[in-house]
This record gives structure tokens, sequence and C-alpha cells, in this order.
């Protein structure tokens, strides 16, 4: 029985200490994030054979998530996935890198970035690039 509920109160101190650190920190921000995008560049032609360098900068009161998807334009493939540990910075430098694989022909794909912060504002960029065997 005391086992239950030490176990039962362990459970609820979790839940509490995971909702008070995700609430909203600021209740008067009302501005989304912002989010620029360096590289790559929309529409560029890059080599499958070399990294692609995904750079950039995010700024925002509170920020809370940020992930990072490249796709495949023709079968929708997931090629690249990244969730980022941005919670509570106030200013983020996106410095990633994605090694292509199997790529064996011309490949046109898309780079998803998609950030919230802690008011629940969320903004998303995409980038659209081609992949060169």
């Amino acid at each position: 029985m005391k086992i239950k509920f030490l176990l039962t109160l362990a459970l609820c101190l979790t839940l509490t200490s995971i909702i008070v650190s995700c609430h909203d920190h600021d209740e008067d921000d009302t501005n989304p994030p912002v989010l620029l995008i360096t590289s790559p560049s929309d529409n560029a032609s890059l080599p499958a054979s070399s990294h692609v360098h995904i750079t950039g900068t995010v700024t925002d009161e509170s920020l809370h998530e940020m992930n990072i998807k490249i796709t495949n334009d023709s079968n929708g493939s997931v090629l690249f996935n990244k969730d980022l540990e941005v919670h509570d910075a106030t200013n983020y430098t996106i410095n990633e890198s994605y090694t292509p694989t199997n790529i064996t022909s011309v490949t046109q794909v898309t780079m998803f970035v998609v950030v919230s912060d802690h008011s629940e504002h969320e903004v998303r960029d995409t980038v659209h690039f081609v992949l060169n065997p």
C-alpha cells in the first residue's frame, strides 16, 4: 500500500513539474518567433555527395520547440528529421548538417522548419532545393 502511494505521489510530482515548466512564460507575448533560414537557399542545386549545411537564426521572448525536416518531393519519404533543443531560449543559432544517402538521381527535396514559443505562436518556413548525385 505504501509503495502504491509513493509511486502515485512521484507520478503526480513529475506531471506537475512538466506542466509548470512548459506554461506560458509571458502572457503579454503577442509576437510569433522570428525565423531566418540562411542556408540552404531556396532552389539551390547541391551535390548529394557532400553535407547540406542548414543555418539560420530564431529569436523570441521564450522559445519552446523547433523541428527541421527534409522530405523527398517525389515520394514524401523523410530524409532528415530533427527536434532541436530551444526550450526557454531567446536567441538560437541554427547550425545543423545533413548528409544525403542513396541519392542516385536528381532529387527535388523540401526542408520544413517549424518553431513555436510558449505563448503557442508558431512560425513555419520551407526551402526547396535539389540534390544531384
